[in-house]
């Protein structure tokens, strides 16, 4: 991401990861501009709120569930909202 940073490809980036110990995939991170957010600490385990009986999988936990709540709603709170 330094090096990316460096060569002008992002002003700003968001990386969420929904795993176990998602926090510690970003010990090594130093760039600058970067919003982090891990949905489980250094030896915590990621708990999935559902199951996909389709797929017989596990789909996200509550953490991601909510951003993913907020983010769907996002344009019913402003509608003139523009990310461009």
């Amino acid at each position: 991401m330094a090096e990316m940073h460096a060569k002008g490809m992002y002003k700003e980036a968001f990386l969420m990861l929904d795993t176990c110990e998602a926090a510690s995939m970003f010990d090594d991170i130093t760039a600058p501009n970067l919003f982090l957010l891990g949905t489980s600490k250094h030896g915590e385990s990621a708990v999935s709120d559902k199951v996909d009986g389709m797929l017989n999988t596990h789909m996200q936990d509550k953490p991601t569930a909510a951003l993913s709540y907020w983010l769907d709603n996002l344009y019913a709170r402003k509608p003139n909202f523009n990310l461009g």
